[in-house]
């Protein structure tokens, strides 16, 4: 793990609270340790069996969701709807463009930025290894709303 996404882990506050009173972890802190198949592991594995660069998937795996709200893509959307209401349409919240302004603040390598940028959204990947989060993160996401929902 980058050292920079090391550090990010640490600062993070656990959000959330279950229906049994037990604390949830920030989605950043469920990424890097408690989701072994999550969009950290499996691109890796994919990235290896097509004999492309792992830390390359690892980097964009661990920053692409660095700019989630609270809630998951229910919080991205409630906040999106309040800052278009509160300053128009020009405005609005995109995590992936969230994680963008982390991840430069953290001075990634631009292949890096890429994959988190355009990990959702319209634009594709430049690279393969972007692609593969991309994938990858699609079918996880929809397992990380449905454990956010309950």
């Amino acid at each position: 793990m980058p050292r920079q996404l090391q550090l990010l882990v640490g600062e993070h506050a656990r959000v959330g609270v279950d229906r049994r009173g037990a604390e949830r972890p920030a989605r950043l802190q469920q990424e890097a340790h408690v989701e072994p198949r999550g969009v950290r592991v499996l691109p890796q594995r994919v990235a290896r069996a097509l004999r492309l660069n792992e830390d390359l998937v690892e980097a964009i795996g661990l920053g692409h969701d660095t700019g989630h709200t609270p809630f998951g893509h229910a919080g991205e959307q409630a906040l999106d709807e309040v800052l278009r209401e509160r300053f128009g349409t020009g405005y609005g919240f995109r995590h992936n463009e969230q994680s963008l302004r982390i991840a430069k603040r953290l001075n990634l390598t631009h292949e890096v930025c890429d994959g988190i940028l355009t990990h959702t959204g319209p634009d594709e990947p430049a690279t393969h290894e972007g692609k593969i989060v991309r994938i990858v993160d699609r079918i996880a996401y929809v397992n990380h709303d449905i454990d956010d929902a309950l």
